[in-house]
């Protein structure tokens, strides 16, 4: 698999977990005069959610780099899993271990119509 991408951020490491969701907009109704039925209102936009770690010397850099990205408030294309499609950088965690010096991330995006 080609390493995940941003726009012009591409991630060191692909992430250890990596989980890409799609979903329809559906409602059941039920008639007295047809039972139950399904009204489907089209695909809800692609979420991709997972995690991942940076470690070593340029752990720190790496982090601003990826904080920065977010920050930026841009919709930008990702590439991921073999797709691509524009996204938006919905939601980044950072949880830091004292012991490894390792810094783990968490993160989510969520697909746009257009960049």
């Amino acid at each position: 698999m080609d390493r995940m991408s941003f726009g012009n951020y591409t991630f060191p490491y692909n992430p250890e977990s990596l989980k890409i969701s799609r979903s329809r907009r559906t409602v059941t109704r039920f008639s007295p005069l047809c039972g139950s039925f399904v009204e489907d209102y089209g695909a809800e936009p692609i979420r991709v959610s997972g995690e991942g770690e940076f470690f070593g010397a340029s752990a720190e850099s790496a982090l601003k780099e990826l904080i920065r990205e977010f920050e930026a408030e841009e919709r930008h294309t990702l590439t991921v899993g073999g797709e691509t499609f524009p996204a938006c950088f919905e939601s980044l965690t950072v949880v830091r271990n004292a012991e490894t010096q390792a810094i783990r991330f968490l993160f989510e995006f969520i697909e746009t119509e257009t960049l």
